[in-house]
């Protein structure tokens, strides 16, 4: 129950389905807001939604920006993804489209997630 849970949840915060948060794949996905999920800050626009998640990504965001992580991280596994070196690759990969706010990192319930906006 609580699994089911956390996935119907995390579908609607990283547009993707409960299937896909549940199996062992990345998944990548343009950011389209959908009714229940949560808000941080309240925020407009989505550049980048990254969560760790079962030992692998789930990416969200503007088309251009989750494209080139869909290059760059399409086969890479989610332990250790938020370690200071990715942030930092992150950080550059972000850099062309213009200034963003590093939201903030959270740990609960086994998954790791960071929002850029």
């Amino acid at each position: 129950m609580y699994q089911e849970a956390l996935s119907r949840q995390l579908a609607l915060d990283y547009c993707c389905s409960p299937a896909d948060v549940a199996d062992s794949k990345n998944h990548f996905t343009i950011y389209v807001p959908q009714e229940g999920r949560r808000r941080f800050q309240e925020q407009t626009v989505c550049r980048l939604k990254i969560a760790v998640v079962n030992g692998k990504l789930l990416v969200t965001g503007s088309e251009e920006i989750v494209a080139e992580c869909r290059k760059r991280y399409a086969d890479v596994t989610g332990e250790w993804f938020f370690d200071m070196k990715r942030l930092r690759e992150l950080e550059e990969l972000l850099a062309p489209f213009g200034p963003y706010c590093a939201g903030t990192s959270f740990f609960s319930a086994g998954v790791w997630w960071h929002s850029f906006f």
